[in-house]
């Protein structure tokens, strides 16, 4: 008989369980150790659905009926004491013990050349179809659920953002965008690269810079004429190409507490023609005393 544990349809009893009776402390098995032990194992080995298998020398494939194993002692010997303990029984001494489970009724033994087929008395008893498939249903309904739920967590969630999204596009006012879009559009020679600013939405900062510079009124006239600014903007070449010159700064104040809008618009950033400022320089700058006409600011 085969020796070969592989030779048991493994495959098809890797998954599922298999059900036992607490009448069953009560059985003759049960007070015998090591036919419980043959026992238990055997009804998980066993196939819980009708599989084709084959077996090392035998030319044809066997088939195997719900509740049927192929084995023999020495492949029951591996199984039930798989590291090779010197204390493990002699294989004929397991194969006596399967022949006392036959004697007890719990399974019937057909013996052929090279492998003895087992079939488990009553396994519905211990593997219920029905029991088997709805515990895989089961499985499955909670992994679909949790899927699912996953995957409304994930709509939710991008339909949060793109309400947000809506809210804050349907909350800048025209002129802004209309200034975003100027600004965006001065190129490199003007604004350095990197600088440019986001439109669609606006972020909430900008949006709270234009709230803020709403209040203002020297700041809500300086915004008033959007094509105005942009082109004050475009003559305001000691700005061009600086570090701090951005989208932000427009809305701030230089250190004489000025706002950067309203000295912009009155030209106090225009260059003269000569290479040199007509008016104060920007922001965080100042006048270095006896520098002369050049007025070269300082940092």
């Amino acid at each position: 008989m085969t020796n070969d544990p592989r030779t048991e349809a493994a495959d098809e009893r890797e998954r599922g369980y298999v059900k036992l009776h607490r009448k069953a402390i009560d059985s003759a098995v049960f007070q015998c150790p090591n036919l419980w032990h043959l026992w238990t194992y055997l009804i998980m080995r066993a196939n819980h659905k009708p599989a084709w298998v084959k077996i090392e020398r035998v030319a044809e494939p066997v088939r195997l009926e719900r509740g049927q194993l192929i084995t023999g002692r020495f492949a029951l010997q591996k199984a039930l004491y798989p590291k090779g303990s010197k204390r493990a029984p002699h294989p004929s001494t397991i194969w006596k013990w399967l022949g006392a489970l036959e004697h007890l009724g719990n399974l019937r033994t057909s013996t052929h050349s090279r492998y003895t087929l087992v079939t488990i008395v009553n396994y519905g008893t211990y593997n219920d179809a029905d029991t088997d498939d709805a515990h895989l249903d089961a499985q499955q309904t909670r992994s679909r659920r949790a899927a699912d739920a996953q995957q409304t967590r994930t709509n939710k969630k991008e339909e949060k953002l793109k309400n947000g999204k809506k809210k804050q596009e349907e909350s800048a006012p025209p002129q802004l965008l209309e200034l975003i879009d100027g600004w965006n559009e001065l190129g490199p020679a003007i604004v350095k690269p990197g600088k440019g600013v986001r439109r669609d939405p606006p972020s909430v900062t900008v949006l709270r810079k234009w709230g803020a510079a709403m209040k203002e009124p020297e700041k809500r006239t300086a915004l008033a004429d959007i094509p105005a600014l942009l082109a004050k903007i475009r003559g305001a070449k000691f700005c061009h190409c600086k570090g701090w010159f951005t989208f932000l700064w427009l809305f701030g104040k230089n250190q004489n507490s000025e706002f950067n809008l309203v000295k912009l618009t009155n030209g106090g950033y225009d260059d003269a023609g000569d290479g040199k400022q007509t008016n104060q320089p920007g922001p965080g700058q100042r006048y270095t005393p006896g520098v002369g006409d050049s007025k070269t600011p300082t940092f």
